[in-house]
This record gives structure tokens, C-alpha cells and sequence, in this order.
């Protein structure tokens, strides 16, 4: 079959296609072009997020192929303002670059009918906000210790109403090691911003010089064993 599908509902964005082909007493070879057809026969392609899939079946078994489109706002006007509501499978013959929305050409440059069945159409969901499902392990960090994300998944709200969980493939800024105190860092993911909190220690303080006080026995008998009672060496803040 080779159904009418009409896509002004879901409106533009990326669409996967699946359908079942079989040829008749041919083996085929082509190219996949989603097609939609108006009312007077003015035709618009798809174009192909990976680039136009390639094909190959015979004429004695069905074989399921899926692939991605893509419908722009320009497109989606077009459809729109000229009433395109048909939906055709082209497909493109391997040799000579003919194309036919109901025949296609075989290996030898006959034509060749082909059968369409359990084709769907479906749009994939959309991003419409993403927030912290779970903060990484670590939110506490020494000053100058790098960040670590480990542990932090994001809950992303989708058009559909559904959600998914990641917890990759997102990107993280605003965390300065070399700032003490509280930070906020902010997380994107596919142009959409969440945050969460982490806090830099304050940066122990580091030795500037020493001072050496005597110990209370300086003079011993041969054999005597050192007594550093009363030794003690300071820096600028901290008795060490």
C-alpha cells in the first residue's frame, strides 16, 4: 500500500519513516525519497538527516527499511499554503537517475513495480526543558580541585508529554576552582540550561618563611640524646 499522510499536525522536525518493499520479478536497487504530492501534483522531497538511504530488494521477499527526514519551517509552510497532503515513497533508479513515485527501474533499465506495506510515520519528540534529576557525587571541592560530574543525570521534558533520563552528552560551565565558596554551574543540553550548586574550601594558607625557636637544653655530655622540647617553627599564620 502507499498510504496518504498528512504531516500539518505534527508540524516541522525530524520524522523516522519504516516501511516494507517488494518488488515485482526484480531485483532493485535505489535510493529512498519521502515524497508529498499536492492537490494540482506539485511534489516535495524530505531531505534525509543522514543522507538519502540506499536500498536493495528482490522481487520474492519483503525487507523493512527505516530512515530519517527532516520537514523545515519553509517546507511545513509549503505543505501548508498549497494543500500537499499525499504521501509517496520515491525512489530513485540506481542507473540512469530517473525517479518514479509509483514504478522504479531495475539493474537493466526496466521498469519494475514494487509493493509498499506497514508504513509509518513518526515524529521525533522534541525538547521542551530539562532540569537536575540528581546532583553529581561531589559538591564539595578543595581549592584548585577540578570538577566532577560524576553522578549527575538530567530529566528532559519532551513535546509528547514524556521524559527521558541522561546522564551524558551534556556540557557543564561556570565551576572556578580558584574561587572560594559557593558556585553555581550551569548544564546545556541541546540549547536548553539547568544549574546546580557546589562550594570551593577556602585555600589553606601556605608557608611564607620559618622562625626557629631554641630548644630549653642546648648544651649535652657526649652520648646525650637530642631534646627538641620547646622547638617549634612558625610561618606568618600557623605555628608548624
Amino acid at each position: 500500500n502507499n498510504p496518504n499522510m498528512n504531516l500539518y499536525g505534527g508540524g516541522p522536525g525530524e520524522y523516522t519513516i519504516t516501511f516494507k518493499v517488494r518488488f515485482v520479478d526484480a531485483d532493485y536497487t535505489g535510493r529512498l525519497k519521502p515524497t508529498l504530492t499536492s492537490s494540482n501534483n506539485r511534489e516535495v522531497t524530505l531531505g534525509a538527516i543522514d543522507g538519502y538511504q540506499f536500498v536493495t530488494a528482490n522481487g520474492s521477499e519483503w525487507t523493512t527499511f527505516t530512515g530519517k527526514y527532516l520537514l523545515t519551517e519553509a517546507t511545513h509552510k509549503k505543505l501548508v499554503d498549497d494543500n500537499f497532503s499525499t504521501f509517496k515513497l520515491r525512489i530513485d533508479a540506481s542507473e540512469g537517475g530517473n525517479a518514479y513515485a509509483v514504478n522504479g527501474k531495475d539493474a537493466n533499465g526496466n521498469y519494475a513495480s514494487y509493493y509498499l506495506d506497514d508504513m509509518t510515520i513518526v515524529k521525533t519528540p522534541e525538547i521542551t526543558g530539562i532540569e537536575v534529576l540528581s546532583k553529581p557525587n561531589k559538591t564539595e571541592y578543595e581549592f584548585g580541585e577540578e570538577l566532577n560530574t560524576t553522578g549527575l543525570s538530567l530529566k528532559v521534558f519532551l513535546d509528547n508529554g514524556s521524559e527521558q533520563t541522561i546522564t551524558e552528552g551534556f556540557e557543564v560551565s561556570g565551576y572556578d576552582a580558584s574561587t572560594e565558596g559557593p558556585q553555581t554551574v550551569t548544564v546545556s543540553y541541546e540549547g536548553f540550561e539547568t544549574a546546580f550548586e557546589v562550594t570551593v574550601k577556602e585555600k589553606a594558607p601556605e608557608p611564607v618563611g620559618i622562625q626557629v625557636t631554641a630548644p630549653d637544653k642546648t648544651t649535652y655530655e657526649s652520648g646525650d640524646a637530642f631534646d627538641a622540647t620547646e622547638t617549634s617553627a612558625y610561618n606568618s599564620e600557623t605555628k608548624l
